[in-house]
């Protein structure tokens, strides 16, 4: 199965469930990053098998966050503290679901999968290649 990417983020959760898929499915699953391969994106990335990535390509890893409006921002600042707290845990268990796949698909330590979601930044084909995030890059030999 080939799985081309070519996304800036979303929704966390269905990012989750796509990987999960993947790292179920019998046959051997190859994502191309044929863009950018951002925040969630990179979820489904690293569930596949083999990840290569375009010349033109990218990978950005970083922690869960919520982005908001400013009128979102306001009823946010507005709600009791116990609702902060389980909003917060919940974007903490997403970053343990990316440092655990990371980790599983990279075999980095846990240590420096934090360390890479805190860079929060943007890597190259090549850094992506030298960190281990992909196999290779588009036509490379």
């Amino acid at each position: 199965m080939i799985c081309n990417v070519n996304c800036a983020g979303g929704d966390p959760d269905g990012a989750l469930a796509i990987a999960t898929a993947l790292l179920q499915h019998r046959f051997a699953v190859h994502c191309r990053i044929v863009g950018r391969c951002s925040s969630s994106a990179a979820l489904v990335a690293m569930a596949a098998d083999r990840r290569s990535i375009a010349a033109s390509g990218s990978v950005l890893l970083h922690r869960a966050m919520r982005l908001c409006t400013s009128e979102q921002w306001t009823n946010l600042k507005a709600l009791p503290q116990l609702a902060h707290e389980e909003m917060n845990d919940r974007l903490n268990d997403i970053d343990d679901a990316q440092v655990a796949l990371l980790v599983l698909r990279l075999g980095i330590s846990e240590d420096a999968a934090r360390s890479w979601l805190l860079e929060d930044r943007k890597l190259t084909p090549q850094e992506a290649l030298e960190r281990g995030f992909v196999h290779e890059i588009d036509g490379d030999s």
